[in-house]
């Protein structure tokens, strides 16, 4: 174990990994159920950030293939407390549905910004080797006087497999030549795990011709002969920016009338409110469960759960309720006050949390 990742073969990793996602998944549980009850507000804000850290740094540490099982697993709880927030069932919800797209995306794009750890399982372990293969081995280095000395790496080791000339200069913009060559990959599975994952990236963005991706896996992290560092938050935004583009364009395609494209638009033209959905509770910046369930509901653009056994029933003589809830201010006439003094109240509060935020 180094720093609380395992570091070692397939068996001894998978031991300790499945130990330490039981772990989290026991907490996250725990955490949830206490606190739904009280505040739904406050659980999901938690939940953004409930052990998403510990674990994409584990993914880090390890092959894709061997962490995402277990990133599955705790995604699947995470849908499962969501969907209990929502009032809805995400959990069976395939990647590229629109809903999914609204949970994911990060708020600036127009979603909940709960993002999907398998799915950045890839760029964390890319965004590593790009890091720290550079570092790890002997190799040469050159001064800022232009003078060139070698540097001992922290892993000696991985010359016999890598060599030294792996890294000539971690400047060098093809200093993965060596790493990604037959040779190497035949001897060592963590470069053929690179390579191979690198190239599912280029492949999920497009193969562009442009941003960071747009380097051959002999460059990785490397930009127009520069080498940059934040690999994953780079890699991770240009594929957002592909799914967002994919999602601005299936939901416009959609029926003006339907209600998913509209909450879309509507976040998009009107400036996202979503910030409050990740903002813990206090005595004035506080919803109850009920309204929070509704303003998540509008939000995204699913039917309000309360209503759904009174679709369909009339209010007075012309309208009839439909499931978004779009008609009940017709019974502001014909209803006592209370309700319009709750309807006012859930306003006064959101204002709050926006100016908050």
């Amino acid at each position: 174990m180094v720093f609380g990742t395992p570091i070692g073969d397939d068996v001894f990793v998978h031991y300790h990994i499945a130990r330490i996602v039981a772990e989290a998944i026991k907490e996250l549980k725990h955490m949830f159920s206490s606190l739904k009850d009280r505040s739904m507000q406050g659980a999901v804000a938690l939940l953004l950030y409930s052990k998403s850290t510990l674990l994409n740094h584990i993914g880090m540490m390890n092959r894709p293939e061997v962490i995402i099982p277990y990133l599955e697993k705790f995604q699947k709880v995470i849908d499962e407390c969501l969907s209990i927030a929502l009032r809805t069932d995400i959990s069976e919800l395939d990647q590229d549905s629109l809903i999914r797209y609204r949970i994911e995306l990060r708020k600036a794009k127009g979603g909940l910004g709960f993002g999907n750890l398998p799915w950045q399982a890839r760029q964390a372990f890319v965004g590593m080797i790009c890091g720290a293969l550079p570092r790890i081995i002997t190799r040469k280095v050159k001064l800022s006087d232009g003078r060139i000395k070698w540097q001992k790496g922290c892993c000696p080791f991985l010359d016999e497999y890598l060599g030294n000339s792996t890294c000539f200069n971690y400047d060098q913009v093809d200093r993965f030549t060596k790493v990604v060559s037959e040779g190497t990959m035949a001897k060592s599975i963590t470069c053929n795990a690179f390579y191979h994952h690198y190239r599912e990236l280029q492949s999920e963005a497009g193969y562009p011709l442009q941003g960071i991706l747009s380097t051959p896996a002999e460059g990785a992290g490397s930009l127009d002969g520069n080498v940059l560092p934040k690999f994953q938050m780079l890699c991770t935004q240009q594929l957002e920016d592909e799914r967002w583009k994919t999602a601005d364009r299936r939901f416009r395609s959609l029926d003006r009338k339907n209600r998913l494209r509209q909450a879309w638009v509507y976040c998009r033209e009107g400036g996202s409110p979503s910030e409050f959905f990740g903002t813990c509770a206090t005595r004035r910046l506080v919803l109850s469960n009920d309204d929070f369930s509704i303003a998540c509901n509008n939000f995204i653009g699913l039917p309000i759960h309360y209503l759904k056994p009174y679709v369909g029933q009339y209010i007075g003589r012309k309208y009839s309720l439909d499931e978004y809830g779009d008609r009940l201010n017709h019974t502001f006439r014909n209803v006592p006050n209370f309700l319009k003094r709750r309807h006012d109240s859930f306003l006064d509060t959101m204002g709050y949390i926006l100016s908050f935020t």
